[in-house]
């Protein structure tokens, strides 16, 4: 949803809004100086258009706060730019990370996006050399994002959470 949509949604939400209070204080008698904006001759029709136009208020500011885009990395090219999502980053991050040797599971999380800055969260498997596995991962998801996404990456760190076990094999 474009700025412009909003825009004209939370307008039209504050004219229903509007219009729906005159209309139940209308309805209810209470004013003399709005008598002209009753729309039915009995109370209770007033006081219910008034609450139908509220509650279409309401429903369409809910819609304007549940709108949230979710955050992007916004790569400049030549015919515009190209907002790529913080899932997608993370997704390929992921998959990238999990084709390492040594890298048994692997969390991601975009710490900020301009620059780029990304953490990621490893369970490694056992007899690897942690600072070689962590600059290689570095290295490769740095040089991954700018190849496949065009995205320059400013930083990757690495908080290894554990070390793996690996598979035994099961005797029959």
């Amino acid at each position: 949803m474009t700025g412009l949509d909003q825009l004209i949604i939370g307008l039209t939400a504050l004219i229903l809004a509007v219009l729906g209070g005159l209309s139940v204080v209308a309805g209810t008698g209470l004013s003399s100086t709005i008598s002209w904006m009753r729309l039915a001759p009995d109370l209770w029709d007033g006081i219910l258009i008034g609450a139908v136009f509220i509650l279409l208020a309401v429903y369409l500011l809910l819609i304007i706060a549940r709108q949230k885009s979710e955050p992007a990395v916004v790569h400049q090219a030549e015919l515009g730019a190209v907002r790529i999502g913080v899932s997608t980053i993370k997704g390929l991050i992921n998959k990238k990370a999990r084709d390492i040797d040594g890298v048994k599971d692997c969390a991601v999380t975009v710490v900020q996006t301009e620059p780029l800055l990304v953490r990621l969260d490893l369970q490694i498997q056992p007899d690897y050399n942690v600072p070689s596995l962590a600059e290689q991962l570095q290295q490769q998801v740095k040089e991954y994002l700018a190849e496949t996404m065009g995205i320059e990456v400013a930083g990757v760190e690495i908080l290894v959470r554990g070390i793996g076990e690996t598979a035994r094999p099961r005797v029959s």
